[in-house]
């Protein structure tokens, strides 16, 4: 059991308004529908050589998501609102990781902040700052995020990823002072102690930005 509840940054934390925006724009850009297709059609023809016939069909399904024309409502799935509505979650089937659902919408989302027009950190800070806004309204006074920091077989995280999560720091701090919303981040650890000692040398050369 996991002892802390913390939302996946992308895919838990964007507004359904924001994501149909997304799409729509997504939809006037068929070079960006190339970017994000591309990887995805790589992946397929990957598992297909080796006969991963479950990875096959998983990232079938996430190009399908990533095909014209868009859907909100098929990616995240629908609104429960009402007592009724919310009743019916209630003993709902979990799926394995990867088979259907959430990992589908991070995949999806993570192409679309990765593609979009204004850079990654760009909109990486938009729902950074969403989410809070969100929170602020609903009463929450503290969310947590969760990420990964990619780092390579040497224990190195690259320049890139040091931009990205100073960015990120920079922007939870920038919506705290705007909400009163707290943000911690949770971040995985990698596989190997060499990673990880490259990790947490990452982690405590970060300048975390406090309002």
């Amino acid at each position: 059991p996991k002892c802390h509840l913390h939302l996946h940054f992308g895919q838990a934390t964007i507004r359904r308004s924001t994501l149909e925006l997304w799409f729509q724009q997504l939809a006037q850009d068929p070079a960006r529908i190339e970017a994000i297709q591309a990887p995805l059609r790589d992946e397929i023809r990957t598992a297909a050589e080796r006969q991963d016939h479950a990875r096959v069909t998983k990232y079938e399904r996430r190009l399908e998501q990533a095909t014209p024309p868009f859907d909100v409502t098929r990616l995240l799935g629908p609104v429960f609102e009402e007592e009724e509505e919310l009743v019916q979650m209630d003993g709902l089937r979990a799926n394995p990781p990867g088979s259907v659902g959430i990992w589908d919408r991070q995949c999806i989302c993570r192409g679309l902040m990765e593609t979009h027009p204004d850079g990654v950190e760009h909109a990486e800070r938009q729902l950074i700052m969403e989410l809070c806004e969100d929170g602020r309204d609903e009463g929450i006074r503290w969310v947590e995020l969760c990420s990964s920091v990619a780092v390579d077989n040497d224990g190195q995280v690259s320049p890139e990823q040091r931009s990205l999560w100073q960015s990120r720091l920079q922007a939870s701090a920038d919506a705290t002072q705007a909400t009163g919303v707290g943000v911690g981040w949770v971040v995985s650890i990698p596989k190997t102690s060499h990673q990880t000692s490259g990790l947490v040398r990452f982690l405590g050369g970060l300048n975390p930005t406090r309002p």
